[in-house]
């Protein structure tokens, strides 16, 4: 399964998920099933940004065409926003949180101590500025980016959303309250087949698709749902 497949994947998954995110009523049937899907979309971006990590030719650009799309991005929801009188500052842009694992893998490859240390505030940060999976995201990013071997990559995945979703683990226990995500959560492990199934190939296809696509589902989705709301 080549990188464009994945992408696909990621993409169809996603644009799935904000639908029902953003025009289905919360706690419809319908609403659950396209977020249970939507689910798989994350991990699947979690991994692209840990493979453009170690095969990129030049880091520093990968970044920075990140954070310039993420700035862009932003700047689109404000706008939407300000018309829509809703804030959508920073929880509604995932390139934030592509910004954020992509800066602490670059820092936990670094061989000063206190330049890996950083990635503790980061992962704060993330939580903090409310970016779409936060410290969850983060961290995801982090474990394909630094195990990468695909049994350990399942074992710290399992762990990662033990920590997180309210069931099992933090239910026994009653700690389900401090939970950052439902049940539902767990169909996030689906992106681990296609992930196993990865070839390292490319594929056909343009590297910026997806960064046009994301902004343009976004819209057309906003303003779908600007009209139904009137």
């Amino acid at each position: 399964m080549s990188s464009r497949v994945l992408k696909i994947i990621a993409i169809v998954t996603m644009t799935v998920d904000h639908i029902g995110l953003y025009l289905l009523p919360y706690g419809d049937f319908w609403y659950y099933v396209c977020r249970s899907v939507g689910r798989i979309a994350f991990p699947l971006f979690a991994f692209f940004i840990a493979e453009g990590f170690y095969h990129s030719h030049d880091v520093g650009k990968y970044l920075l065409r990140l954070f310039l799309f993420a700035a862009a991005v932003e700047i689109f929801l404000a706008i939407y926003g300000a018309i829509a009188h809703i804030d959508l500052l920073f929880t509604a842009n995932v390139f934030w949180v592509l910004v954020f694992g992509l800066v602490s893998l670059i820092m936990l490859a670094r061989k000063e101590w206190y330049l890996r240390l950083l990635v503790l505030p980061i992962l704060v940060g993330a939580e903090l500025l409310k970016v779409p999976y936060g410290a969850y995201g983060v961290a995801m990013i982090l474990i394909f980016g630094y195990y990468r071997q695909f049994p350990l990559q399942v074992l710290f995945v399992f762990i990662l959303n033990l920590l997180f979703i309210d069931y099992p683990l933090l239910k026994l226990i009653g700690a389900e309250m401090i939970a950052k995500y439902p049940w539902i959560q767990w169909f996030s492990v689906l992106a681990l087949v296609p992930i196993y199934l990865y070839n390292g190939s490319l594929g056909r296809g343009s590297k910026w698709f997806f960064y046009v696509y994301y902004p343009l589902h976004l819209g057309v989705i906003f303003t779908i749902g600007f009209f139904i709301s009137r």
